[in-house]
């Protein structure tokens, strides 16, 4: 179970369930910009404090790969955009990342490391609730 979507579509509606929710939209076949990139990276830090975070495009080759290799840098998770690659395609050997995303991959890394910023705040619906307690397990 995901606690957090992080939606990188434009033209693909998505339905978050109750789990934090964060849009970015980008239109397929285009690359998302560097502002995006760095606002889904912010998105993606604050919704791990709550559990595992999905980030999703239509095919996941792209905009979600582009926005988790943000994440990778802006974190210092990876330290260079080629290591940020080798770790996506660990995971996801079928990612296409073009020249023009590795373009804005080197502007978040020049940008420097971040941490979870309010600069994703406006794109998160509902705003994200502090984590919760652990629970209790309950005798039946």
């Amino acid at each position: 179970m995901f606690a957090g979507l992080i939606d990188m579509t434009a033209e693909i509606g998505a339905d978050p369930a109750g789990r934090a929710y964060a849009t970015f939209p980008v239109m397929d076949l285009t690359v998302p910009s560097v502002l995006a990139c760095q606002a889904a990276a912010d998105a993606i830090e604050q919704m791990r404090q709550r559990g595992l975070v999905l980030v999703a495009c239509a095919l996941g080759y792209s905009r979600s790969a582009t926005a988790v290799a943000a994440w990778l840098l802006s974190t210092g998770r990876a330290t260079s955009v080629d290591d940020a690659i080798a770790q996506l395609q660990r995971a996801r050997p079928q990612i296409v990342l073009t020249a023009a995303h590795r373009a804005v991959l080197d502007a978040v890394k020049d940008a420097g490391l971040h941490t979870s910023a309010p600069s994703a705040a406006p794109f998160c619906s509902p705003p994200l609730p502090p984590p919760l307690p652990p629970e209790t397990p309950h005798a039946v």
